[in-house]
């Protein structure tokens, strides 16, 4: 099992593999994109989802109208192209009852799916790689092929066991969010400039709310020559004295 957060990217058993097709594809894409943008011949149906909301429903001989479409979720109603769409369906297919489209319907999520994913795996096996087999997730694949690329003699090194710590060090590093000196609710003319209590004394009011963006120095700082050559480590209670870290690997960090 590999998580990662609080998701999971492979459950793996002797025999079968369970992989998540999300991981294999950018971050926010939906399913019907998935489908449209590998060329799949059918698309992902629509369905009345909030007027589901009783099994008597299924026996509905009447296709639902046109206002039952609306999505609470997405705050939108489908088009009307895809409404009549999903009414000629209805008739062309000489549906008699709502089960028979919503049976239909599910059938959409999985057919075109399997294309998808077979489309998906003769890409990458162009590329040289096994997409299932390969790596759990894009980034991983796309390593892969970096390194087939890669011309003779160049490489890369990791972390060796003699600088280990130096993994631990740089992660702890890694900050981000939303950095505030004092505490996060502030409200002009109401709240204190302090954690402490009014009744310890007078205390400034908060008279101004500033909120500044930093994410402009990123750019800034890509602009400037990066760190390259081997890693020097300097110790607290050894006078501070350079230490050389990782004898092998002076190309690759000459080359990041």
């Amino acid at each position: 099992m590999i998580r990662r957060d609080t998701s999971y990217l492979t459950l793996a058993t002797k025999r079968p593999r369970f992989l998540d097709i999300s991981n294999y594809l950018a971050s926010g894409f939906s399913y019907n994109r998935y489908l449209h943008a590998l060329g799949c011949s059918v698309s992902k149906g629509v369905f009345p989802y909030e007027w589901m909301d009783n099994l008597s429903k299924l026996d509905h001989m009447i296709f639902p109208p046109y206002e039952t479409f609306y999505s609470e979720l997405k705050g939108c109603i489908i088009s009307t192209e895809e409404y009549f769409e999903a009414w000629n369906t209805w008739r062309h297919l000489g549906m008699t009852t709502f089960r028979d489209y919503m049976k239909w319907y599910n059938n959409r999520d999985v057919e075109p799916f399997v294309e998808a994913v077979d489309k998906q795996i003769r890409f990458f096996a162009s590329k040289g790689l096994d997409m299932l087999k390969d790596w759990y997730s894009v980034p991983g694949l796309t390593l892969r092929y970096l390194f087939q690329l890669l011309p003779a003699g160049v490489y890369f090194s990791l972390y060796g066991n003699e600088s280990k710590k130096l993994h631990d060090l740089i992660k702890a590093n890694l900050v981000g969010g939303l950095s505030v000196v004092f505490h996060r609710y502030h409200e002009r003319g109401r709240t204190y400039l302090c954690l402490r209590p009014p009744q310890f004394g007078q205390l400034p009011l908060c008279k101004k709310v500033l909120g500044f963006d930093a994410n402009a120095l990123y750019l800034f700082s890509l602009m400037q020559p990066m760190p390259t050559g081997r890693i020097i480590l300097r110790k607290c209670g050894t006078t501070f004295q350079a230490e050389r870290m990782q004898t092998y690997g002076y190309m690759a960090r000459q080359w990041l």
